[in-house]
């Protein structure tokens, strides 16, 4: 028997996919039950319908924000950090504060000298990078001094403190949830020029990565699945060396169900990808204008797209060709930045590309490199 409660979702839903998507997010503030409702409904995004064309919810949050991610299933939870090391997670739906904190070091006598030093002279530290955890239970927060510290969410304001980890020497510049060998994982990166992998349950360091000549801006950790390809063809691959052991190195791994490795940058524009081996780098690329940039993979894992800024202030957004480390296409619509700080974008349903430049957001369809459209802000967008 199918549950009456189900069908009045699914009803609703219904009902909703007939709205513009400013009055289908709104029904959320109606009932508890609806809260998470549109975020179900299957919105057609051709032509920029169910695009957004207008602030749908303005939040205070008191400081400058610096980063932000969305709850990967609770989708109107949004997790915020500011230049003065806040962190805040927001209901946006309601337009509540859920949970709010300081920037505090749990345990100060377990820092490094030269950390104990700097806090002495200043205590705060802006927040570089917030992101959730694959199943959403936890999210890293990682500071422009030294530390990374890690969060159990319980829902409500139910906020506990679960790893603290003086990760780098200097900046913290980005990190990133990931699941090798089926163990989840912490993967950080910093101005000491290291890459490290972190046990997200014991804070042990499993991994480090070693060979870039200047500090890391970003990093992007990934997989690849289906590497044995029986039936089809096996999905692109790092470029590898063209010795013949590394080409029967590289042929025992379609043995595997999936290849699992990190993409990193560093501020000069240089990028590499590393297996989880400690081997070294396996490619070796030059980011577009060597550009400080971040990348993302589309939902689905097949596509790979960068987006980021030149020094100059030149702007690029795009796709790669994994198999040859080549650029495969460039999105046009990008404009010159001449206040400084790098363009931020997304990927969105397998489908969209967005970024934040200046005072818009601007879309893309991502197989057009033509924009798609553009939403207007009265504020600067981050």
């Amino acid at each position: 028997m199918v549950d009456p409660l189900l069908i009045n979702y699914c009803i609703f839903c219904y009902i909703l996919s007939y709205l513009p998507t400013r009055d289908s997010i709104i029904t959320s503030i109606l009932s508890r039950r609806w809260r998470h409702l549109w975020t179900l409904i299957p919105y057609d995004f051709s032509k920029s319908k169910g695009l957004p064309t207008a602030v749908v919810v303005n939040l205070n949050q008191g400081s400058a924000v610096n980063t932000m991610d969305f709850h990967l299933s609770q989708q109107t939870l949004l997790l915020a950090g500011t230049n003065i090391g806040d962190i805040t997670i927001w209901e946006v739906g309601r337009r509540e504060r859920l949970v709010f904190r300081n920037f505090n070091v749990w345990k100060v006598e377990a820092c490094s000298m030269a950390l104990q030093a700097l806090l002495a002279s200043d205590y705060t530290a802006s927040v570089n990078r917030v992101m959730w955890s694959p199943n959403g239970a936890l999210f890293g927060v990682a500071y422009l001094k030294h530390i990374v510290q890690i969060y159990s969410y319980h829902g409500g304001n139910d906020l506990r403190n679960h790893l603290e980890i003086d990760a780098h020497v200097g900046k913290v510049s980005d990190l990133g949830f990931l699941h090798p060998n089926r163990q989840l994982c912490i993967i950080t990166c910093g101005e000491d020029k290291t890459i490290k992998v972190w046990d997200a349950v014991t804070g042990y360091k499993l991994y480090t990565f070693e060979g870039h000549e200047a500090p890391f801006y970003s990093v992007c950790p990934h997989h690849k699945e289906n590497i044995l390809g029986c039936h089809s063809p096996p999905p692109p691959l790092p470029t590898l060396p063209a010795s013949p052991s590394v080409w029967i190195w590289f042929r025992s791994l379609k043995v595997s169900c999936f290849l699992q490795y990190i993409y990193s940058v560093d501020i000069s524009g240089k990028i590499k990808a590393w297996l989880y081996d400690n081997v070294g780098s396996r490619v070796d690329y030059d980011a577009p204008g060597q550009s400080c940039m971040t990348m993302a993979h589309s939902a689905d894992g097949t596509r790979l797209f960068s987006c980021g800024t030149t020094k100059e202030g030149e702007s690029y957004l795009t796709e790669w060709n994994e198999c040859e480390g080549a650029i495969k296409r460039v999105y046009y619509g990008l404009w010159k930045r001449f206040g400084g700080g790098v363009v931020q974008f997304d990927t969105m349903k397998n489908q969209l590309l967005a970024t934040g430049d200046e005072f818009q957001i601007k879309f893309w369809d991502i197989d057009n490199v033509n924009i798609l459209t553009t939403t207007g802000f009265s504020l600067h967008l981050i």
